[in-house]
């Protein structure tokens, strides 16, 4: 019996709350899934939230982090179509989700099938040299889109591009980012680029000057500081002849939904996207009476919204500002996250694309 080949990952330890690098046994694909060599993975808040706790371990066994990722195909199961060995593919955390039941179609965490186990969290994730993938979660990338730079797009990037299309409005129309800055940065900054490339004008709003200038270097038509500029929401009135068609609220702090209805026009679109530790009230009488209309968005995908969204990212030339770590720098780039000085950058293990390849099954 041939020796079993063995990978690196950076793997969370729920007894004593640690993330190591461990050796693992390289996975093998299932005949719908895809063995993949990892091009890219990125961190994310959700990642942090596992580790400090805030999202409870499934079971004390160590566990591979990270849910965002892009690579490339080594191998692929008999019954899975569209895909090659040699592919460059990115894909979402819903591993075995149907797609299809009534769950699915509003987000993946409410499949019916009681197959869907989320990568990263309850089942090994991306932090490793190979990783295994469900069919009906990936995508092939366009052509000229660079998968080192490419794996924020299935997590961030996909909540960005839905909290834009969520917002439910035509080219000249304006749309208030609210909330540029903090762990959520890379959405709405991303945000702001998907709604310039679809011709909207946007306000961004934020408590911080550097995170305002990283906004207008993204292209937002006027910037507003809501801390030191008390008459900030006159102001927004007055630029937008009356108030925003839509707010979408990357702020994950109650404040921010606050200000929302205060900067929208009647009829207004409100988007939900930050979630705050603690509730957030908005008025009864003014939603049924139409003032303004809420939406959500989050990082849902099915796989031609998926498609639809690195197609859209890839025509624009919209990229993710990106700064590289060794997989082994995995609790450098943890702790940089933690104190929320990623300077506008997605914090990203580029992996070496060499390692072991499996003929096809």
């Amino acid at each position: 019996m041939a020796p079993t080949k063995m990978m690196k990952a950076a793997q969370y330890h729920p007894t004593d709350k640690k993330v190591r690098i461990n050796e693992i046994p390289i996975p093998q694909p299932a005949e719908d899934e895809i063995l993949i060599k990892t091009v890219a993975a990125s961190i994310c808040h959700s990642d942090l939230m596992l580790v400090d706790g805030q999202i409870p371990a499934s079971s004390d066994a160590p566990i591979t982090i990270g849910h965002e990722a892009t690579g490339r195909v080594v191998s692929v199961g008999r019954q899975v179509k569209g895909f090659k060995k040699g592919d460059n593919i990115g894909f979402i955390n819903a591993y075995h989700a149907c797609f299809e039941c009534e769950g699915c179609q509003q987000h993946y965490t409410n499949c019916s099938s009681g197959r869907m186990t989320m990568q990263g969290f309850t089942v090994d994730g991306y932090f490793q040299e190979y990783c295994i993938i469900d069919q009906r979660t990936a995508i092939v990338l366009p052509k000229n889109m660079d998968p080192a730079v490419a794996s924020p797009i299935f997590c961030a990037g996909i909540t960005a591009y839905q909290g834009v299309l969520a917002a439910r409005i035509k080219p000249g129309q304006s749309l208030a980012v609210i909330g540029c800055g903090g762990l959520g940065q890379l959405a709405s900054i991303k945000a702001i680029r998907y709604a310039k490339a679809k011709g909207y004008k946007v306000i961004a709003i934020d408590i911080d000057e550097a995170t305002l200038q990283m906004a207008r270097e993204s292209g937002a038509n006027y910037t507003f500081n809501s801390r030191s500029n008390k008459l900030y929401i006159d102001e927004i009135l007055k630029v937008t002849s009356g108030g925003c068609e839509a707010a979408a609220v990357f702020a994950a702090a109650k404040a921010g939904y606050d200000t929302a209805p205060k900067v929208l026009r009647v009829g207004g679109h409100l988007v939900c996207v930050g979630i705050p530790p603690v509730d957030i009230t908005l008025s009864a009488f003014d939603i049924t009476m139409k003032k303004y209309h809420v939406f959500a968005a989050n990082n849902h995908a099915l796989p031609r919204e998926l498609r639809e969204c690195a197609e859209f990212t890839s025509a624009n030339g919209i990229s993710s500002p990106s700064k590289f770590f060794k997989l082994e720098q995995i609790n450098e780039m943890i702790q940089t996250m933690a104190k929320e000085k990623m300077g506008g950058s997605r914090l990203v293990v580029r992996f070496e694309d060499e390692g072991p390849e499996a003929a096809r099954l």
